[in-house]
């Protein structure tokens, strides 16, 4: 028998759970056109989305979207490992999980040790019978940012083995073994990388082209901005600012020759990324800055870095021909400035991929717990009262500009439903809006990627060079 975790009662033989397992295709072919290459395009419609089964969508809450189980645990569960030891028939489960916020150490692993008479026995965690209530962790590890977990077992001997590095340090990638039997802990000298974080100082020396140029103003913060000239330049020539995902993510590599930015500047475009409040890499406390703060001061570094640009590239960028983009959190950033802070740049047109647009409901419409998710965004307040300053959805009615909303289906990190609802609450208003939905997950990893890269630089072509 296959041991259960994280579920919320006995599952019967083959019992599957709804949700994200419903088929939304019938009703979505229904209602709009499919191209060749499998997207989905709107009509211009309201569009209803309902499974085979005719029942509305919703998600459980705490519903884990991972593995296809129900949390009840407080906190979210960011990657999650097992064992069980015949030899002291104990099961054995790891998980690393965000830490208090304004913390270095972002992902805290959590070790429990459960005694199992029974290898068959089920173990489940649910509020009626929570063996994660009844149990205090054996170890917690805060060594830093750690991941990729797994178990080993040498003789008698069980071990946790993880990976652990620092997001304010080169000091690179360690790797840890910790002995569950007598308790000692191995550190892997032997193992260190160079660390997948990327500082600010390593980056801009990485990024050597002559037509990638970083640049810091306003002394007393570390607000760095990066523009990369097009390839082929008008006198004055169009940009596009991309707003950075996460919120917490480190500094990508700008100079990456399959990534967008290179995509757009091939196109002709100026690419602005405005390292905003949340960016990993350049100190703990910017990238702590975002801490209970989403949509706010983030927001400013974004509007700040974007003015900036413009003003330092004025005899070449046109400032009346700029488009914003952003995928994940940065659809979220720029769906947030298309409603209620386009006055300050005044941008033309608008791409939000995978983005969340109404945070009252994302909560319950994402990966995780939403206790946690709510808590991540709005801290100690309320919730609902917060985001209804910061929620996009709630400024649909200001849009005086083109918006794409592209979306995968099966996005389980934002549903796909966000940004639907965000269509039709557009449409409702008379609004400019156009919606792709794409086969695959939270990612550019789908089929026929590219051709959805298509779409969106030809959307910013069409509104951005006439």
């Amino acid at each position: 028998m296959k041991r259960k975790i994280f579920i919320p009662y006995p599952l019967t033989p083959n019992q599957e759970f709804g949700v994200f397992k419903y088929d939304f295709t019938p009703s979505i072919i229904k209602q709009m056109r499919c191209d060749e290459y499998g997207f989905y395009h709107s009509k211009g419609e309201e569009i209803i989305l309902k499974s085979e089964k005719d029942k509305l969508t919703h998600l459980v809450q705490g519903w884990d979207l991972g593995n296809g189980n129900i949390l009840s645990l407080h906190k979210k569960i960011i990657e999650c490992a097992d064992f069980y030891c015949e030899s002291n028939q104990t099961y054995y489960v790891a998980y690393t999980s965000p830490c208090s916020l304004g913390k270095e150490e972002l992902y805290t692993i959590y070790l429990y040790s459960i005694p199992i008479s029974d290898k068959n026995e089920e173990v489940f965690l649910n509020r009626e019978n929570n063996v994660f209530d009844c149990y205090e962790p054996q170890q917690v590890f805060n060594l830093g940012v750690n991941g990729n977990l797994s178990f080993s077992q040498v003789g008698a001997d069980v071990f946790l083995k993880w990976q652990s590095k620092s997001y304010s340090s080169a000091a690179g990638t360690k790797s840890y073994s910790y002995n569950l039997i007598d308790g000692s802990i191995y550190i892997d000298s032997s193992n260190l990388r160079e660390s997948t974080c990327r500082c600010i100082s390593k980056v801009i020396a990485d990024n050597t082209a002559s037509h990638i140029h970083f640049h810091k103003f306003c002394n007393d913060e570390d607000l760095y901005v990066c523009v990369i000239e097009p390839v082929a330049k008008e006198r004055i020539s169009p940009a596009i600012v991309v707003c950075l995902g996460g919120p917490n993510i480190p500094i990508p590599n700008f100079a990456d020759s399959c990534s967008i930015y290179e995509r757009f500047r091939q196109e002709g475009f100026f690419v602005i990324i405005p390292l905003r409040r949340g960016i990993i890499g350049i100190s703990p406390e910017w990238t702590n800055g975002i801490n209970n703060n989403v949509g706010t001061i983030d927001v400013d570094d974004i509007l700040r870095g974007v003015v900036f640009a413009t003003t330092e590239y004025s005899k070449v960028m046109d400032i009346n021909r700029i488009g914003i983009y952003g995928a994940s959190y940065g659809g979220f950033s720029s769906l947030l400035i298309a409603g209620k802070h386009n006055e300050t740049c005044k941008f033309k047109a608008i791409v939000s991929h995978c983005g969340m647009s109404d945070l009252e409901r994302y909560p319950y419409e994402c990966y995780g717990n939403p206790s946690d998710v709510m808590d991540y965004y709005a801290g100690n307040e309320d919730f609902l009262q917060k985001t209804k300053d910061i929620s996009p959805y709630n400024y649909i009615r200001r849009w005086e500009i083109p918006v794409l909303l592209v979306h995968t289906i099966d996005d389980t990190s934002v549903w796909f439903g966000q940004s639907v609802r965000a269509y039709n609450e557009g449409i409702k208003y008379g609004k400019k809006v156009d919606l792709i939905l794409a086969p695959g997950p939270h990612s550019y990893d789908i089929q026929n990627g590219k051709h959805l890269i298509n779409l969106i630089v030809e959307f910013f072509f069409n509104n951005l060079t006439h």
